[in-house]
C-alpha cells in the first residue's frame, strides 16, 4: 500500500525521500517508484472514490476507478482516526487499497508511531544544504553558552487563530526566557530567536540571544538541535521535540512560572493529548 498525506505536498521538497520533483523516490531497496507523483495526478481529478467521515458516519462519493485500486480518506476537522486500527470507519474502507490518499488533521498511529519513530526520524531529515546551515548557526550558539533554549515566536497567524487565544506579545516570552534565567542561575544560556516574524537582536538587550536564519525548515530543525525549547502550543515545536528528544514547555497559561517538571518530550502520547490544550 502506497499512502500519500495531502497537508504535507508543500514540504515535501525540504527531504530526499519526499522530494517529488525527482523522477524517482527510492525507499530502502534499489526499485525506483513514482507513487507520490501518481497519487499528486489522482488529487487533480475526480476519478477516485472519496470517503468523508463526519459525526460517526462515512459519505461516500464514487469515483471512476474501483476502491481497491485507490482511495481517498477525509476527515471532518473535530473527527479523528487511527490508522492502526482496522475497524476504523474509515480504515474499513481501504483495507485492500493500492494507493490511499489521507486528507485531514487528527489522523493517530498510536501503535506504530513510537515504534517506528527512528525511521521516521531519518526520512524526515532534511537536505544536506539545509543540515549544513543549521549547524552552522548551532555552532554560534554553542560559542555563546553552555545552555541553548530556543524561542518559537509564532505571531502572525496566531493573531486571529482561536480568537488569539495563544497570540502573546514579546514581553510575555521576556516573561518565559527570565523563568528559564532562573532555573539554570549558574549556567550561561543562550536563546536561539525563531519566529514567523521579522525581529531584531535590539528586541532582546537583556537576554544572550542568537537569532535563527528564518528558513521554515532550518529554523525547525535547529530547534531540534536545542537543549531545551519553549514557545506557544504548536506541532512545529511539537516535531522539533520529538525528532531531536528535546525537553518542550508549551504556553498555555502566559502568567504561569515555568517549572522543570513542565517541560515533555514529545511522542505519540503527547501528539495525541496535544488537542486537550484547547479545553484548558
Amino acid at each position: 500500500m502506497a499512502m500519500h498525506y495531502v497537508g504535507f505536498g508543500s514540504y515535501s521538497v525540504f527531504f530526499e525521500f519526499t522530494d517529488t520533483t525527482k523522477k524517482n523516490i527510492c525507499y530502502q531497496t534499489n526499485k525506483n517508484i513514482n507513487a507520490l507523483h501518481f497519487l499528486n495526478v489522482l488529487l487533480k481529478y475526480p476519478i477516485i472514490r472519496r470517503y468523508f467521515y463526519t459525526n460517526n458516519k462515512v459519505i461516500e462519493r464514487i469515483g471512476i476507478l474501483p476502491s481497491f485500486k485507490a482511495a481517498h480518506l477525509v476527515l471532518g476537522t473535530v473527527d479523528s482516526c487511527d490508522i492502526d486500527n482496522l475497524n476504523e470507519p474509515l480504515m474499513i474502507q481501504c483495507h485492500k487499497s493500492t494507493y490511499v490518499i489521507f486528507e485531514g488533521w487528527k489522523y493517530r498511529a498510536t501503535k506504530s508511531f513510537d515504534k517506528n519513530s527512528s525511521e521516521i526520524k531519518r526520512l524526515l531529515t532534511p537536505k544536506g544544504k539545509y543540515l549544513k546551515n543549521i549547524d552552522s548557526l548551532m555552532q554560534k550558539c554553542n560559542e555563546n553558552g553552555k545552555i541553548i533554549v530556543g524561542i518559537h515566536i509564532r505571531q502572525g497567524d496566531y493573531k486571529t487563530h482561536l480568537n488569539g487565544r495563544f497570540y502573546y506579545e514579546l514581553s510575555t516570552y521576556y516573561s518565559k526566557m527570565n523563568d528559564c534565567l532562573k532555573l539554570f542561575p549558574d549556567k550561561k544560556i543562550v536563546f536561539l530567536i525563531c519566529s514567523d516574524q521579522l525581529l531584531k537582536k535590539n528586541e532582546f538587550l537583556d537576554f544572550n540571544v542568537q537569532l535563527a536564519n528564518g528558513q521554515i525548515i532550518e529554523d525547525l530543525y535547529s530547534l531540534s538541535k536545542c537543549n531545551y525549547i519553549l514557545g506557544a502550543p504548536s506541532t512545529y515545536s511539537a516535531w522539533a521535540s520529538f525528532y531531536g528528544n528535546v525537553p518542550l514547555y508549551h504556553i498555555v497559561h502566559s502568567q504561569k512560572e515555568i517549572k522543570m517538571s513542565d517541560f515533555v518530550i514529545f511522542t505519540q502520547k503527547e501528539f495525541v493529548e496535544y488537542n486537550d490544550i484547547y479545553k484548558q
